[in-house]
């Protein structure tokens, strides 16, 4: 009842470049602590009907959430570093009170999973599901349960005769972290409490992040831009064109496309020709301006 509506589980966390290079990927999980997120994400399910409870109950069931916990893993099985050493004490950002919030590791996965298996491979399987005797068991529809797509590859290694928690224990464990946003998010998810004592009060939670965002640059952001190494990198990319910023998508070229204005010299006919009699002198590069001073700015 409580962990699909008290509990968040963090699955995609970080930052694109250049803002990797200053730490912004601990920005990012800081910020997800403010209440900000915790009140959007209450008003975005306040009234939403549980599809689950609302089936068994046979009437709509509408569950308030309360959000008193974040949770999430590691890329790999060592320590990251994205969520190492995160820790917000409350006052510095704007709340009462001397404890803090922080990215607790709470242990370590066993290394059951199934990315290491292709797609072609998990396509066979849910056609051998389907044409099997029992059928399709899981159909990847909401209430089912989690992980279906791992669930489908157990049921049909199993159909086939094959072990398959062997075959699924790949062995790259990940490490588990929990957050807590309430300082008795125990108690509200064994269902011993109602009212939650949460670490950040919501009734400015706008003045909270920007605490959070002005620890973070004490702590992370103003010891990072004295290196000259990340200066420079951030220097090297660049949003006014011609583009050379990292977290841009390259696209493939498209075959026989031809450009809108063509340049001098080339074969496109008509109005595409750009004519250079005007002026012979060659074109100034645009002037950018790199990252680093828009931050020291």
């Amino acid at each position: 009842m409580h962990v699909g509506m008290d509990m968040l589980d963090i699955t995609v966390c970080g930052a694109i470049p250049p803002y990797n290079g200053i730490l912004g990927g601990k920005l990012v999980a800081m910020l997800l602590t403010s209440p900000e997120v915790a009140l959007a994400y209450e008003r975005k399910y306040a009234s939403s009907h549980s599809i689950i409870a609302s089936s068994m109950a046979g009437k709509p069931v509408i569950r308030k959430p309360k959000l008193v916990m974040l949770g999430t893993t590691s890329l790999y099985g060592v320590s990251s570093s994205q969520y190492n050493r995160i820790k917000i004490p409350i006052r510095d950002a704007g709340g009462a009170g001397n404890s803090e919030i922080s990215y607790e590791l709470l242990g370590r996965s066993l290394g059951y999973g199934s990315y290491h298996l292709s797609a072609a491979t998990v396509a066979e399987i849910q056609v051998m599901l389907a044409q099997s005797q029992n059928g399709r068991r899981v159909n990847s529809i909401f209430g089912e349960g989690v992980n279906p797509r791992l669930r489908k590859i157990r049921d049909g290694l199993t159909e086939a005769g094959l072990p398959s928690d062997v075959l699924l224990l790949h062995g790259n464990p990940r490490l588990i972290y929990g957050i807590r946003l309430a300082t008795n998010f125990r108690e509200i998810l064994l269902r011993r409490a109602k009212r939650p004592n949460n670490a950040f009060s919501k009734s400015n939670p706008i003045r909270i992040s920007r605490g959070i965002v002005n620890f973070w640059m004490k702590r992370w952001l103003s010891r990072r831009i004295q290196r000259e190494e990340v200066l420079r990198e951030l220097e090297s990319h660049s949003v006014n064109h011609p583009l050379r910023h990292g977290a841009r998508v390259v696209l493939p070229p498209i075959e026989d496309e031809r450009p809108l204005f063509a340049v001098a010299g080339d074969s496109a006919p008509g109005p595409q020709r750009v004519s250079r009699s005007h002026s012979s002198a060659p074109a100034r590069p645009p002037r950018t301006r790199p990252f680093s001073r828009q931050i020291n700015h």
